[in-house]
């Protein structure tokens, strides 16, 4: 990549500002920074804190109530580092804690250093110049800013990790001490074949270090649990590395480590059900304290994922009087990164519009229902062997790949917003436009250059913004929307109420409707209007094909129409927003408010086209075959007929397999000249030559084509 000036070019033109971009909405977010903090702790409630036992609450509470105090023991290792007001004692753990391998590895930062570090390091010849005068030209103040923030960012997460890593060697120094397993015989127990050897074993990967002190043998557990079920980017596979200078994907790394840790929390969970069972039942195990450990990690990961984010939402349903029905029509219209977000509704505006908050934007682990769910049904079948728990979980964690993947599978933040003003013409993400249609091209550019702009901009300066205009009770100044103080101010911590918009969101919605409709039809038109032969069976199966995809474009559209009449919209504006959008027809309007869906009828344009197609090629191949529509036509009226206002919701559309017939075909006869059979040789009619066909005995007219050419053979042979 260094040393081409196509490499250079990629470098500076998009990882560069794909770089910026990343930094931008982390690194110099403060607001970022807070949810950063704040959702970090579902990492350590994943992990079992949830339910504490073993000694994690003396662990947690402060000296001064006869705890360890591990709290100001996180920030004294994480606050006063970026401070430089650590002491000696200090200094000393978090060595210890770097040799585990449990700090300095945010997987925000890893990636963003990286990604850098692709950029800027070991520049070749053709860019050496642009990389020395970046790195001269950047002030002391401002790299020392950034680094502060950097700094910040990894050390909101390492406060947890520290926080974990307490309360697993805690856990497992209280173990060890119910399992008689000491300084003196723990190197002889990990050599051993038994139950508790194995188990051990497994947790152990730095054998060095762990076989120099019974202190390290606990510190290696602690740092292999804490480092392989918390995202650390020094575990990121070398696939993630490799998409990271792609342009797609935003914090590639992220969703990977979610992927990673989610599974070795539920692994290590099964592994200490199966090794407590050990030779034992599950009733009667054969190391009941490991089983417990494992049940307690298992289900306290569970009410992380989903059992605190079900409680909040009934709680927040029942305070604010919000249905079901509202809850289900809510998803329908909120952003593409929402609808399965866990979503808690706050309230509702003056028009009775509903506003939420999105949970899952501080709950890393939310997409990780579905695994939690399999491995308990297992348990709860009594399918304890380590095969089918494991088995069960690698069914839940596939179905949940898509959705915890999809963030790096779709552009990165600033791909997107150079495609939107470029390659998409304007058009964003859920339909919204950049710029309009009417705009010239110097407007079109200006509002093109922002979006890209803005792309690059920390993300906490609209949020600064709006409670800028809550304050003031100003509106903003693009959609006319007012802010609410109340609403705002939890947005510092990552908890901001946002308003829904049934009328905004029904206009993308119309946007995108329109297009697939469009789309739908040209299923039909378009392979059959290319200029070659088509049969009656490829014309019913192309209308089959654009009407079983249009009916499904219909049901969706009206599902988004029941949406936003389940939340407050009237039908008249319903009506208005719908009609506003150019080529919906007024019929289709009708049909989809009323919620019904009659096939569409081929237009005269159609008809007119194919009957010219099959006229020219008749033409062109000397033959006469019968136009193929005239054959399908009666079926297609049948299909129309069969589906006329059926039920969108209710009903599914019916298309009947027919038994079509193939068009005829005559060839056309060569006009030959011969002399008229029926006059004895040698006698001459008026001079005149006369056709074979035209002249020919009454039978040989009614005879097969082939038959006639071979009378007038053998006669222009006899000649």
């Amino acid at each position: 990549m260094n040393r081409s000036g196509v490499g250079t070019f990629y470098k500076y033109a998009v990882l560069a500002p794909k770089a910026a971009s990343q930094i931008a909405k982390t690194i110099l977010s403060p607001l970022t920074h807070v949810r950063n903090f704040i959702s970090a702790g579902a990492f350590v409630s994943a992990n079992g804190a949830f339910f504490p036992n073993y000694g994690d609450i003396s662990t947690l509470l402060p000296k001064s109530l006869g705890g360890q105090g591990v709290f100001k023991q996180a920030y004294d290792l994480t606050g006063k580092r970026i401070l430089g007001t650590m002491t000696k004692a200090d200094d000393a753990l978090y060595e210890r804690l770097l040799k585990v391998g449990v700090v300095d590895s945010q997987v925000q930062v890893g990636e963003s250093k990286r990604l850098l570090k692709d950029v800027l390091d070991n520049p070749a010849t053709a860019d050496s110049k642009a990389y020395t005068d970046l790195t001269n030209n950047l002030k002391d103040k401002l790299l020392k800013f950034y680094g502060k923030t950097q700094d910040a960012y990894v050390a909101e997460d390492d406060f947890w990790k520290v926080i974990n890593w307490n309360l697993e060697r805690n856990r497992y120094s209280k173990l060890s001490e119910t399992l008689n397993i000491n300084k003196d015989n723990y190197k002889k127990i990990l050599a051993e074949e038994s139950t508790k050897g194995k188990y051990f074993r497994k947790l152990v990967q730095r054998d060095e270090y762990a076989m120099e002190s019974f202190d390290n043998f606990l510190d290696e557990i602690a740092g292999n649990i804490t480092r392989n079920r918390v995202p650390n980017y020094g575990y990121v596979g070398r696939t993630a590395k490799a998409l990271r200078q792609t342009p797609f994907g935003n914090f590639i790394a992220f969703p990977l480590e979610i992927m990673r840790t989610g599974n070795n929390i539920f692994t290590g969970a099964i592994d200490d059900i199966t090794a407590g069972i050990g030779k034992g039942t599950f009733a009667n195990p054969e190391i009941p304290e490991l089983m417990q450990l494992g049940l307690k990690r298992l289900t306290s990961f569970g009410m992380t994922v989903g059992g605190v984010p079900y409680a909040l939402a009934e709680t927040f349903k029942a305070k604010n009087n919000v249905t079901d029905e509202e809850m289900n029509a809510l998803r329908r219209i909120v952003p593409e990164w929402s609808k399965n977000s866990t979503l808690l509704p706050t309230g509702r505006d003056e028009k009775g519009y509903l506003k939420y908050v999105d949970f899952s934007y501080s709950n890393a682990y939310d997409t990780l229902t579905r695994p939690f769910r399999s491995v308990m049904g297992a348990l709860t079948q009594g399918d304890i062997t380590e095969e089918s728990l494991k088995s069960s979980l690698a069914k839940g964690m596939s179905d949940s790949l898509y959705e915890i993947l999809e963030p790096f599978a779709s552009e990165s933040i600033y791909t997107e917003a150079l495609l939107d003003s470029t390659i998409r013409r304007g058009i964003g993400r859920g339909g919204r436009r950049v710029w309009s249609e009417e705009d010239d091209f110097g407007v079109r550019s200006f509002k093109g250059i922002t979006h890209i702009a803005n792309s690059l901009m920390p993300g906490s300066i609209s949020q600064f913004k709006r409670l800028e205009r809550a304050t003031r009770g100003l509106a903003d100044k693009k959609y006319g929307q007012t802010f609410n103080l109340q609403d705002e101010l939890p947005g510092l911590f990552g908890f901001r109420s946002i308003q829904s918009d049934p009328e905004r969101s029904l206009k993308y919605m119309t946007t995108r409707f329109s297009s697939k409709l469009k789309k739908d039809d040209n299923l039909f038109i378009s392979p059959l209007l290319k200029g070659g032969r088509v049969s009656p069976r490829d014309i019913l199966n192309s209308y089959k094909y654009s009407e079983f995809r249009r009916f499904a474009t219909l049901k969706e559209m009206y599902q988004d129409i029941e949406a936003a009449r389940t939340l407050g919209m009237s039908n008249s504006k319903i009506r208005r927003e719908i009609q506003k959008r150019k080529g919906i027809k007024k019929k289709v309007v009708n049909d989809l408010l009323r919620g019904v869906y009659t096939p569409n009828s081929p237009s005269n344009f159609f008809e007119d086209r194919i009957r010219k197609i099959n006229r020219d090629l008749n033409e062109k191949e000397g033959v006469e075959i019968e136009n193929p529509y005239i054959i399908a036509s009666p079926f297609i009226r049948q299909i129309i007929s069969e589906n006329r206002s059926i039920n969108l919701l209710e009903d599914s559309p019916l298309f009947p397999n027919f038994e079509i017939p193939q068009p005829q075909i005559t060839q056309q006869e060569p006009q030959i000249t011969t002399p008229n059979l029926n006059v004895p040789t040698g006698t001459i009619v008026n001079n005149q030559p006369q056709n074979v066909i035209s002249t020919a005995s009454g039978y040989n007219v009614n005879l097969p084509v082939a038959e006639r050419n071979k009378i007038i053979e053998d006669f222009f042979t006899g000649w």
